[in-house]
């Protein structure tokens, strides 16, 4: 109720609106702020679409990994990106004393134990890439949080942090991308593509969302391996010839 009198909404009204996906999110995080503001013990309910949605990991989790380091060496900071599949944080590497993005995989595909293998594998080969337009992978590893009886695996990446924008919110904007820029972007994603290719990693997800473009103009492809482990997951669960992917970039074949 206290969350419903903050943000203006209630829960009703937030299910109603599920053609406004801005407007929603900032519902979302309003709540989150909300919630940490007011020391809660847990997070409302998040509703996507008009249902509810498990996927996010809950506040007490988050606390929790926020007040210590991770793997006693990285310090989370804000959150700076969020997905169907994790959250990023900006985080302080305070050995290497370097600005880093921590990427934590939801809670729910954290109790897949061939997930989590699938997704060490790979997130070990994508580490292995080194590329200017490739985000680099420094690290990987799991943080246990909770008590005996209700403890979560919580994997996580750390990353390359990347000072841009994606090219999804650069689409979105309106701004009109010039012939010769559109060109510069699309060379960088396909030298990308073909450096991960000749190492035998396939992305399998390449879309606006998962490109970044640097203030300097560079390009940066994300995500790398991760989409390939979740991709060979959804595959052993729904079996036989699924196709996957994000449907909107999907080649037509």
């Amino acid at each position: 109720e206290a969350i419903a009198k903050l943000d203006g909404m209630s829960s009703e009204k937030f299910k109603s609106c599920v053609n406004d996906k801005t407007l929603q999110e900032k519902i979302l995080v309003g709540r989150m702020e909300a919630a940490q503001a007011l020391q809660l013990k847990s997070t409302p309910s998040f509703f996507v679409n008009g249902e509810v949605s498990e996927g996010y990991v809950d506040y007490q989790t988050l606390k929790k990994l926020i007040d210590k380091k991770l793997a006693e060496r990285y310090e989370l900071g804000e959150l700076i990106g969020r997905g169907g599949m994790a959250e990023v944080y900006e985080a302080l590497d305070t050995r290497l004393k370097r600005t880093v993005a921590i990427k934590i995989l939801r809670s729910d595909l954290a109790r897949d134990p061939a997930f989590i293998a699938r997704f060490r594998r790979e997130a070990q080969a994508a580490a292995a890439l080194n590329h200017p337009t490739i985000v680099a992978v420094y690290d990987t590893g799991e943080e246990i949080v909770g008590d005996k009886n209700s403890a979560t695996n919580v994997p996580y990446i750390v990353m390359e942090h990347v000072n841009g924008t994606t090219l999804r919110d650069i689409v979105k904007s309106g701004r009109k991308l010039q012939t010769e820029r559109a060109l510069r972007i699309t060379t960088g994603i396909l030298d990308a593509l073909s450096y991960s290719h000749s190492h035998g990693i396939i992305h399998r997800d390449i879309k606006p969302a998962n490109i970044m473009i640097t203030k300097n103009g560079e390009v940066k492809v994300m995500d790398f391996g991760i989409a390939r482990a979740l991709a060979d997951t959804k595959a052993t669960m729904t079996g036989g010839s699924t196709v996957l992917g994000t449907a909107h970039y999907l080649s037509p074949e």
